[in-house]
């Protein structure tokens, strides 16, 4: 962006590593390799044609304000650039985020249902609670695309630049503003527990303070538990307070709630299943009193 406000967004790939393999003579820059995403199979918007190009996730965006340019913004990252980039425009537009908080907040991303992907940061109560609903998150987190962007406000006549920290990020401006975002800490691998909870074959995220083997038997954190499948909503913890070390019998709750239930005592697996369009309320069901100890 210059010093008037004109913009540019601009994504530049070469694709795979080194892209095509082939250096252009004496400008110093590689060919891409595009072509692999070109789908083989025949069908989809990608099939091999004639003169056509592969459609790709890149998307540089640029956002008008009453017909000014307001914001450029763009990200590297496949499948994960249109969500991060739309994330990003959401918190700005939305949330009223400044743009480097914008950029900073985690970011999620699904290729289709059940299945998502996450960055750090995605607060437990949140993913518990939509895993209940039937959403996967998958078990290990990731960073996930990497935010540029600028903002000129033109109500005050003042640029504003942000950067992502997962790669390298920089911010240079006109009136000698310049910051390189510090870099994300790496994503730290929670401990494991004593057993493992799956519902419908997804791993829940209790960590292993959350978990319990009592007399051989598993016990999860009750309100924790109770989040996960469903019979509470986060909102819900500002009014439920279990006493400190409060935990629930894994097996007893499911069975009350109507899962089928698999205890491998050997491999340390609970294992849960149940339709979830079918959500019984255990306050109409005679045996499905919970009893917290």
């Amino acid at each position: 962006m210059d010093k008037w406000g004109n913009m540019v967004a601009y994504t530049t790939t070469i694709e795979q590593v080194f892209g095509s393999g082939i250096m252009v003579p004496g400008y110093g820059f590689m060919l891409n390799n595009e072509m692999t995403d070109f789908d083989a199979t025949p069908g989809g918007v990608n099939q091999v044609e004639p003169r056509k190009r592969p459609r790709s996730s890149m998307s540089p965006t640029l956002l008008l304000k009453d017909g000014n340019p307001f914001m450029a913004i763009g990200s590297p990252g496949g499948p994960t650039i249109i969500t991060s980039v739309a994330e990003t425009i959401i918190n700005v537009i939305d949330h009223n985020m400044p743009i480097q908080k914008a950029i900073l907040t985690p970011r999620i991303y699904s290729a289709g249902y059940p299945t998502v992907r996450w960055e750090p940061g995605i607060d437990q109560n949140t993913r518990l609670e939509l895993m209940a609903k039937g959403h996967v998150f998958e078990e290990k987190t990731e960073h996930l695309g990497n935010i540029q962007a600028i903002i000129y406000d033109y109500e005050n006549g003042k640029m504003y630049g942000g950067a992502d920290n997962t790669r390298e990020g920089t911010v240079l401006g006109v009136d000698a503003v310049r910051y390189t975002s510090k870099q994300a800490e790496k994503i730290k691998e929670e401990r494991k527990g004593p057993f493992i909870l799956k519902v419908n074959n997804a791993v829940y995220p209790y960590t292993a303070q959350q978990m319990k083997l009592i007399r051989g038997n598993p016990y999860i954190q009750s309100d924790k538990l109770l989040l996960g499948l469903g019979v509470i909503e986060a909102k819900d913890l500002i009014f439920y307070k279990p006493s400190r070390g409060s935990y629930l019998p894994g097996i007893e709750v499911a069975n009350s709630l109507g899962y089928k239930v698999n205890w491998d005592e050997k491999d340390k697996v609970l294992q849960l299943e149940k339709d979830l369009n079918d959500y019984n309320n255990p306050n109409d069901d005679e045996d499905g009193d919970i009893i917290t100890n």
